[in-house]
């Protein structure tokens, strides 16, 4: 399961081309990859060819005109919830009598307010930051005060509350996050004062602990022995598992049986880009039938299996020719295969589906078809890792977050500008690539290489760096586990749990 990653997010390394000098050519050569492509990109001024970096290679995947402003909604990012608050606070001085005086020294932010009869203080806000919403926590101020001071979080342009929400006047002082409130307000005393603050930050009312999880595509160990498999994944403290089953779905059942008794719970789990279209949809409708029929076979104190779907649109070629168009396939085969297995099913998606073309309008069409979500927020940052999972949270569903642990290839987004001569041609709904830089090909429109971007599989995968892994799921989990709605934490491509499990989490 692979998610796509974006060089807008701070995932990638940035690689400078220059222009290629065009070699003359009487006859265009083979080319080295050809694709779809759409009759109208002849006339654009630009195109982005996406692939992986491959046995020190570009292997192209697909083409695409480049990722419009407009679709990517623009939203304040989320506070850094694992670090201080503070300096990302700026404030702003209200009170007709201006007597609060805020200086920014060593050791944090000091107040000053003189005394007075009229209300007065300080505004205190994040530009271009906002609150996690929907999660249970408090935002926690430390530091000293000679007189105490009131403490209320507001949403911005909101009246300042008389009397204050809560004080302070030294030591620790918590506000209870509040819905759409960012805004955090310290109102001076009637009676002269000095406050330093030295910190601020995020306090969850996280669940003492959490299920975690992962998956095994390669069920051919369990089936051998369902009780020893049971037993290894109960040793690694893993209590879900998306399981595929083989090609005979019978074989499974004692596997989810074992599992069952060692209160681990199992989802099967089938994925194919191909279920979008309509022969991949039949298939896949052909194969979720005999699950289900298989599923009859379980006695019924055995707790109901649920089926996960991991379809990934993003994964076929002409994706980027219409992702809107990908995305709306994929919620109604979200959609058939749910009214085909007899109520909902679960679903893999990337972090980034609701900022996609038609991502978020996909997800609203099949939510009546959706059971649990689970989010591949994969990111190796424990920051960049909640960021992905908060706007899924906050929606209120029942969400699952996964992180990668296997191997993952070097995502190339490289960007082609139309030029006299160039690498890349467009032939009415073809597009092909070449060798070298050509000029005077017939009937073709010309684009030049003029930059390359590559993911860094360190930011995406914590492959090989079980020690990290352990270290970012201990800081993000007290944030997680405050959501209500938050289920599972999963880790993906475990070693070995493609096959057998050999390792033990942190």
């Amino acid at each position: 399961m692979a998610g796509r990653s974006l060089d807008w997010l701070r995932t990638v390394i940035v690689v400078s081309t220059g222009a290629m000098m065009p070699t003359a050519a009487a006859q265009t050569s083979a080319p080295v990859w050809s694709g779809s492509a759409e009759p109208q990109w002849a006339d654009a001024e630009t195109l982005v060819l996406q692939g992986m970096w491959r046995d020190g290679s570009f292997v192209p995947k697909s083409l695409s005109l480049p990722d419009r402003e407009a679709d990517w909604p623009v939203a304040p990012r989320l506070l850094p919830l694992t670090g201080n608050l503070l300096p990302l606070l700026r404030p702003r001085i209200f009170g007709v009598e201006e007597r609060a005086v805020i200086t920014a020294e060593a050791g944090g932010l000091h107040i000053r307010c003189r005394a007075g009869s009229r209300p007065a203080g300080i505004v205190l806000e994040a530009a271009g930051y906002r609150l996690p919403r929907n999660m249970a926590a408090r935002l926690v101020l430390s530091g000293k005060a000679s007189a105490a001071v009131g403490l209320s979080l507001i949403a911005p342009g909101s009246d300042v509350p008389a009397p204050p929400q809560t004080s302070f006047s030294g030591g620790l002082g918590a506000l209870p996050l509040r819905p759409d409130a960012s805004a955090l307000v310290v109102s001076c005393p009637f009676t002269a004062g000095e406050i330093v603050f030295e910190e601020a930050r995020i306090d969850p009312f996280g669940r003492p602990a959490a299920s975690c999880g992962s998956w095994v595509w390669d069920a051919a160990e369990a089936i051998r022995n369902p009780a020893a498999f049971s037993d290894k994944l109960a040793a690694l403290s893993l209590g879900d598992i998306a399981i595929q089953p083989p090609a005979e779905p019978g074989d499974i059942l004692p596997v989810v049986r074992a599992l069952s008794a060692s209160g681990i719970a199992a989802h099967l789990v089938e994925g194919d880009p191909d279920m979008i279209e309509p022969e991949g949809l039949a298939r896949t409708g052909d194969r979720v039938r005999r699950l289900r029929l298989a599923m009859r076979g379980l006695s019924p104190g055995n707790p109901r299996v649920r089926l996960e779907l991991d379809i990934e649109p993003y994964g076929r070629p002409a994706y980027g020719r219409d992702p809107a168009a990908a995305w709306r396939s994929w919620a109604l085969a979200v959609e058939a295969i749910a009214r085909i297995w007899g109520g909902p099913v679960d679903v893999d998606v990337p972090w980034w589906m609701l900022g996609a073309p038609g991502g978020a309008a996909a997800l609203t069409s099949a939510r009546a078809s959706i059971g649990t979500i689970v989010v591949m927020a994969y990111r190796t940052e424990p920051q960049l890792i909640l960021e992905a999972a908060e706007p899924w949270l906050a929606m209120g569903v029942p969400v699952k977050i996964a992180v990668e642990a296997g191997e993952v290839a070097t995502e190339v987004r490289r960007t082609y500008r139309r030029a006299p001569a160039g690498e890349l041609f467009i032939r009415g709904d073809r597009a092909s690539l070449h060798a070298a830089s050509m000029v005077g090909v017939k009937d073709a429109t010309t684009f030049l290489l003029a930059g390359e971007t590559r993911t860094q599989p360190d930011r995406i995968s914590f492959y090989g760096r079980d020690a990290e892994r352990g270290a970012a799921e201990r800081t993000i989990l007290p944030f997680l586990t405050a959501w209500a709605n938050f289920r599972v934490f999963r880790i993906h491509g475990l070693a070995g749990t493609r096959g057998e499990l050999s390792t033990h989490r942190p």
